[in-house]
């Protein structure tokens, strides 16, 4: 009978010292990734993880993705992407366009690489990545595109949004 009390009481020692690990671990992992910078990098790879599309992907899926992509931005958001998109958009005409582009694309893979943020004043910041789109369109042709995107955002409501948004071309 001691012989299971001893084996049972090494079991219970090794998963305390496995799960104070972990808690240590999470703790630390949190803190480190609890920064605004760090909610700002989310957002926006959420947002490119959003814009992708699988080709076979669900109506139920497509309307989660529209609603999150339309929640990154604030009401109004100023565009300026190259021949697609300029101007204000408030959020009824964000959700339009969102439509007509998924409509549009059988397929899509978009990224956001090489982030930059830089916390700017309380409740402000601005960023810079590389926007990465690799699509098939419904109609069959295929287009790879490769945008410096300049971002400014505000926290809104204790979440980080995205005020206004430029593409250019890259350069190089």
């Amino acid at each position: 009978m001691s012989a299971k009390r001893v084996y049972i009481g090494k079991c219970l020692l090794a998963a305390a010292l496995l799960l104070a690990a972990a808690a240590a671990f999470g703790w630390r992992y949190w803190s480190n990734n609890n920064s605004p910078e760090a909610w700002i990098r989310l957002l926006l790879t959420g947002l490119a993880g959003n814009l992708s599309k699988a080709p076979q992907e669900s109506t139920a899926t497509a309307l989660v993705k529209v609603k999150s992509i339309a929640d990154a931005f604030a009401n109004p958001v100023d565009v300026a992407m190259d021949q697609y998109a300029f101007g204000k958009y408030d959020r009824e005409k964000i959700l339009s366009s969102l439509g007509r582009y998924r409509a549009l694309i059988g397929s899509a893979v978009v990224t956001a690489d090489d982030i930059n943020i830089k916390i700017t004043g309380p409740g402000t910041a601005c960023g810079s990545f590389s926007g990465k789109f690799s699509g098939t369109l419904k109609s069959g042709s295929s287009e790879k595109l490769i945008r410096d995107v300049d971002v400014e955002l505000i926290a809104l409501d204790g979440k980080w949004k995205i005020k206004t948004l430029k593409f250019t071309k890259v350069l190089h």
